[in-house]
């Protein structure tokens, strides 16, 4: 069985669009990492700093997204995800793979949180040109699928927006 700990709109959703991808079912489990009383004890041991993503899959705990890609694409390789190892492709695909995970998604993050305030400026450059058009048309800001699970806030609720 695979189990994905995720939360919405968090670093969860690449992971999960992978596992849409593989085709292979899997069970979500819901990590709120941004309530009041912080993430529950429990889950620690599952990602001993209480981050999403992470996934159990047979006993066998991942966590990070570099790796749980990995992982994910080198344990389901009926879904032609990723050069098989051996194959020269490989070197070029986790090159890839890390950099975006590394590099290039901390760039997109830090543009995403700042609004509309400076980030660095040739980090900003690079994120703007390229990456940040694409970004925005294939990401629009929707609901993911699982955040029908969680609770919607009300009119008066302290999570409710202000402005209409």
């Amino acid at each position: 069985m695979l189990t994905f700990y995720c939360m919405p709109w968090s670093r969860s959703s690449g992971v999960f669009w992978l596992l849409e991808e593989i085709g292979s079912p899997y069970e979500i489990e819901l990590i709120d990492i941004r309530a009041p009383a912080g993430v529950p004890e429990s889950y620690r041991s599952i990602q001993p700093n209480k981050k999403v993503p992470a996934i159990d899959h047979d006993g066998t705990i991942v966590t990070e997204r570099a790796a749980i890609t990995i992982y994910l694409a080198d344990a389901f390789p009926e879904a032609g995800l990723a050069p098989p190892i051996g194959d020269s492709r490989r070197a070029a695909y986790l090159t890839r793979l890390v950099y975006c995970d590394s590099v290039l998604d901390p760039v997109i993050a830090a543009r995403a949180q700042a609004g509309a305030t400076r980030v660095a400026t040739a980090s900003r450059s690079a994120c703007s040109k390229t990456w940040w058009p694409i970004w925005k048309e294939c990401f629009p800001p929707s609901p993911m699928p699982w955040e029908t699970a969680l609770p919607q806030p009300t009119r008066n609720s302290p999570q409710a927006s202000t402005s209409r």
